[in-house]
């Protein structure tokens, strides 16, 4: 994957979460990417979690190209333009560590 097809994830990812992003009090949010074994894909979500109600997972977008330089440079497209608490699911130890470069 190139910089500018990451680049056009990225976009993609930060434009789907802003009408779901409204800064409510005592809300929190939170990026979950997660690594889909079964379908050698990884899917993005947002969390959002409010005080005394349930939390709703949003699913954002799902990328095909199932190697770890692709999704470091999607997650650092992504995070250039807004910074989340992030949270990955179903990673390795050593991926993880990878990944946490990014933030």
């Amino acid at each position: 994957m190139g910089d500018k097809e990451a680049s056009r994830h990225a976009e993609l990812i930060y434009q789907r979460i802003q009408p779901w992003f409204k800064r409510l009090p005592n809300t929190r949010y939170r990026l979950i990417i997660v690594n889909d074994v079964y379908d050698h894909c990884y899917n993005f979500y947002i969390e959002i979690s409010r005080y005394r109600t349930l939390t709703r997972l949003v699913p954002l977008h799902e990328l095909d190209d199932y190697e770890l330089a692709s999704l470091i440079k999607v997650v650092r497209n992504l995070y250039h333009d807004f910074h989340l608490p992030a949270e990955l699911r179903n990673f390795n130890d050593h991926d993880k560590r990878m990944l946490n470069r990014c933030f």
